[in-house]
């Protein structure tokens, strides 16, 4: 049986960046992090930089729940693409900044691992 797919509500496209808009749930936290990392080298909520410190904690210190009307940005190691979240009360807002082959990348990958619900006529 394969892995269950997370749900994505919404998708829209403006300049050079797109927005997705999924449960705000840890588990869709991990799965996105991952791809994100493996795919983009963008390390979503996994580490924290000790301000005035080069040393990064490696730790699960990111609680989703707490994060509510919170806005995080992230940049990949190169810089580019880059990644911003908005934490609502029950969804994510992710926004990826990005070249127009890069978001096509994030779009194949999405596929593989998300359904959209259908719309509700």
């Amino acid at each position: 049986m394969g892995m269950k797919k997370i749900k994505l509500y919404g998708v829209g496209n403006l300049g050079k960046f797109t927005f997705y808009i999924f449960d705000k749930k840890r588990s869709v936290h991990k799965i996105l992090s991952e791809l994100l990392r493996d795919n983009f080298n963008i390390d979503w909520g996994e580490t924290r930089s000790i301000e005035g410190s080069n040393i990064d904690e490696r730790k699960s210190y990111f609680n989703i729940k707490r994060n509510s009307d919170f806005f995080q940005y992230v940049s990949s190691k190169t810089k580019k693409p880059t990644i911003g979240v908005f934490y609502g009360s029950k969804r994510m807002f992710v926004v990826f900044l990005g070249s127009n082959s890069l978001r096509l990348k994030l779009n194949r990958q999405l596929e593989k691992i998300a359904i959209m619900p259908k719309l509700i006529r």
